[in-house]
């Protein structure tokens, strides 16, 4: 049964009518809150827990130790809280976190994250690549990071015949505009 954290977000909205500097936006199905157009934080509500995210959360100071890095080694920047209830959130220790955000994006802290090198194309594809000129102008308009997914999708295949139907998928999957991961990416969480 999903709950519906209607009490969460009530605390949340409380909370940020303290900053009237924080503009809120749509982006991704969900509310932000931003601060001269960055993102500074969103609240979600998932299945089993309450979540308030800070884009920039790598430079709070976090003393409670209440932040989380969600995806450790992927995620560099966003941290985020967790909870299982209103009960567990703490509304003053949540609005200084805000507060600290809030000052962290006025002082232009940011993250200098390192570009990801591209892989070496598998032979399959490079051939494709090759062969077919309009997947070509399709894959290489993507990301790095959507070109490396492709490629490891494509290596972790043992048997010719396997990396020959990812090809084909991968191909469908870039004359659609979409990516491996597309499909849980359009989840609504709210």
């Amino acid at each position: 049964m999903k709950k519906s954290w209607e009490n969460e977000f009530s605390l949340m909205n409380e909370i940020l009518e303290n900053f009237p500097e924080l503009d809120n936006k749509k982006k991704w199905r969900s509310e932000v809150y931003t601060f001269n157009d960055k993102n500074v934080l969103s609240f979600h509500g998932f299945k089993h827990f309450f979540s308030v995210w800070f884009y920039n959360g790598v430079f709070l100071k976090d003393k409670e130790k209440k932040l989380i890095n969600a995806s450790e080694g992927k995620t560099k920047a966003l941290r985020q809280m967790r909870f299982d209830s209103i009960k567990e959130m703490d509304k003053g220790l949540i609005y200084n976190y805000i507060k600290e955000a809030v000052e962290n994006e006025k002082m232009g802290l940011k993250l200098k994250i390192e570009k990801i090198p591209l892989h070496n194309y598998p032979e399959l594809l490079s051939i494709s690549l090759v062969d077919d000129n309009e997947f070509k102008y399709l894959f290489e308009k993507l990301s790095t990071a959507k070109k490396n997914e492709f490629i490891n999708f494509l290596n972790e295949a043992k048997k010719i015949e396997t990396q020959q139907k990812r090809l084909n998928q991968i191909k469908y999957l870039c004359f659609k505009g979409e990516t491996l991961n597309d499909k849980y990416k359009k989840t609504n969480f709210v």
